[in-house]
């Protein structure tokens, strides 16, 4: 999980809203999903925006339709801001991942003497 604050540092965004919010992972706006990420590519997606269960949005600094009830990021471009934090998500996990011997092919390492029962 990221907090907000981690990402608008990241991405050199202003925020509105919670900054302590924990970010559980990226989706798309319109399939947005409760404690996700996602990011208002354009104006044409704003249709989406009200009604997207993603809880966190990086948005062009110059975009104004703000609801009460989501947490923005502004940023100078959302699209690129988006991309780095897609790279900045997968470093981290991947990182975490090695951390706990999970193999990018699914497969785990475990202990020499490691007795599994039902």
């Amino acid at each position: 999980m990221f907090l907000v604050s981690e990402i608008s540092k990241l991405i050199n965004g202003k925020i509105i809203g919670d900054s302590d919010f924990l970010i559980e992972g990226i989706c798309s706006i319109k399939n947005g999903k409760i404690n996700h990420m996602t990011y208002l590519k354009n104006s044409s997606y704003k249709r989406y925006l009200k009604k997207s269960n993603a809880s966190v949005f990086i948005i062009d600094k110059d975009f104004n339709e703000i609801y009460k009830d989501k947490i923005y990021i502004k940023v100078d471009n959302s699209g690129l801001a988006f991309i780095k934090v897609l790279k900045y998500f997968k470093k981290k996990i991947m990182t975490n991942n090695k951390k706990n011997n999970i193999s990018d092919e699914g497969e785990s390492e475990v202990g020499r003497y490691a007795i599994f029962r039902e």
